[in-house]
């Protein structure tokens, strides 16, 4: 069976955009740990799902592409739309064009960010992502292995200041 995140737009309340998905256990740590602070996720018992404020919506579709076959945002308005395509192709640009760890990945790709991200946006991908992968949680050994790798080869080009802190 297809996994699909279905992102949901409802005229009545823009800033909010509506998340279904069949269960995924990974994802919804995400939504409940890695949307910090808790005013930018929340839960609508009238309709059943979760709902994320517009501002989030890029790191959730990148999050949901790492953790689904589908991410369907057909129903979402044109502009976001467009955006998302446009955010798609920027991240797949940047990651061909950026650092390698000694393994030939690309730090950026494994941590879901585009190489323009600010350290701190870098840390809080890391934390997020290292406590949903780590195998005392449930995650995959290798997996947590290639985001610690990835983080510290980005911590060692921040000492040598080749990374912005803002």
């Amino acid at each position: 069976m297809s996994q699909v995140l279905k992102l949901e737009y409802s005229p009545e309340d823009q800033d909010w955009i509506g998340v279904r998905f069949s269960h995924n256990e990974r994802f919804l740590s995400f939504i409940k740990y890695g949307l910090k602070p808790e005013s930018y996720r929340r839960w609508n018992p009238d309709r059943r799902r979760w709902e994320i404020y517009c501002e989030k919506l890029l790191l959730v579709v990148s999050m949901g592409r790492r953790f689904f076959n589908h991410v369907d945002y057909s129903s979402l308005p044109e502009r976001i739309q467009i955006t998302i395509a446009k955010h798609a192709k920027e991240h797949a640009d940047d990651c061909k064009k950026s650092i390698r760890t000694t393994d030939g990945e690309n730090p950026y790709q494994v941590l879901h960010l585009l190489p323009s991200a600010p350290f701190e946006l870098v840390q809080s991908a890391y934390k997020t992502l290292a406590f949903l992968s780590h195998p005392d949680k449930g995650g995959d050994k290798d997996q947590f292995q290639r985001i610690d790798a990835a983080y510290r080869q980005l911590k060692k080009l921040k000492e040598s200041h080749q990374i912005s802190s803002k």
